[in-house]
């Protein structure tokens, strides 16, 4: 079922391809993630220099504010000296923090381990340089009380205007169309900035799944098979109006990104999707490293010492505690 259903999507999308699956058997039928991107006022970022296009003008042309993390730092400088600093949560809560800390890593050529899922690849120069950067970047250009934030906390910054920017679903925008329109009227999104060793989104896919216990087994596929089918799937992805990343690839060319321009980027976002544990496999022990917050603990240590190395250090001990068991 879940291979007909990926090939009548055009394959799989690259965050979706492998967590449905233990080894090469699927345990379930992938649905896509919720989204997240840099939510940011038009406005601010274009009195910092920004080259921000209108909502508009970024649909019809396919072009978003392409940044990198260097230049993403030093708007942010600008910003912060305008009141309006960068926001980013580095709490023990399971959304915004990761949806940082793992793609800043991964774009800056670490990883929890390689491909083989045994060796760790954390403690690399790069990111230690990069680590270094963010330490600095964070008195000049950050709210400085984001270590303390948990999932909700830059929601409520963004919307009560203390905030330029900030990593997160479109749950914000959605929050401001309904209770907040003159800040929805200044909004739009981009991707996550891009490093050395290119762009990525902290992404993991849903599944729906029948228990083996199940009284109804074949009425649960039945369902599944009903659900699956373009109609229903598309009926329930056109409702979220692109909160819900869809796992197949064709999805990329519905008509529902340009229904709201300000959307558009997270057409984007699915092809440049990964999950826990990248390059190796989303386990159980890359779930227990992200259960036991090692990666984004990382970050904080980091910040709170100044101690780029030794805080990478620490994390590459507690990472190669439990992927050498």
């Amino acid at each position: 079922m879940a291979e007909a259903y990926s090939q009548r999507g055009g394959g799989l999308e690259p965050f979706a391809a492998t967590d449905a699956k233990v080894g090469s058997r699927y345990l379930g039928i992938p649905h896509g993630s919720s989204n997240d991107a840099l939510n940011y006022r038009i406005s601010w970022l274009r009195e910092a220099g920004a080259a921000v296009l209108d909502p508009a003008e970024q649909a019809r042309t396919g072009k978003i504010l392409d940044l990198t993390w260097d230049q993403f730092f030093a708007l942010g400088k600008k910003l912060k000296a305008a009141g309006h600093p960068i926001g980013q949560a580095f709490g023990h809560s399971q959304g915004d923090p990761p949806s940082w800390a793992y793609p800043y890593m991964w774009s800056h050529g670490a990883m929890e381990v390689e491909k083989d899922g045994r060796t760790v690849a954390f403690n690399k120069p790069l990111f230690i340089d990069a680590m270094q950067k963010l330490v600095a970047a964070w008195k000049e250009s950050f709210d400085e009380t984001g270590l303390s934030w948990d999932d909700s906390s830059n929601n409520k910054a963004f919307l009560a205007g203390q905030l330029a920017a900030t990593l997160n679903g479109s749950s914000i925008y959605a929050a401001a169309l309904k209770d907040y329109p003159d800040i929805a009227k200044d909004m739009n999104h981009t991707l996550i900035p891009r490093g050395p060793a290119g762009r990525f989104a902290f992404l993991g896919t849903r599944t729906l799944a029948i228990l083996k216990n199940s009284k109804n087994i074949a009425g649960a596929k039945e369902f599944l098979a009903w659900w699956f089918e373009d109609q229903q799937y598309g009926e329930w992805l056109h409702i979220q109006a692109g909160y819900n990343l869809p796992a197949t690839k064709k999805w990329a060319s519905d008509p529902m990104w340009g229904k709201d321009p300000v959307m558009y980027a997270f057409r984007l976002e699915p092809r440049v999707g990964r999950d826990q544990g990248w390059a190796g496999p989303p386990n159980a022990k890359s779930g227990l490293v992200f259960s036991k917050y090692i990666v984004v603990d990382t970050y904080a240590k980091a910040i709170q010492s100044g101690d780029a190395a030794g805080a990478i250090k620490w994390g590459a001990d507690q990472l190669e505690a439990i992927y050498s068991r």
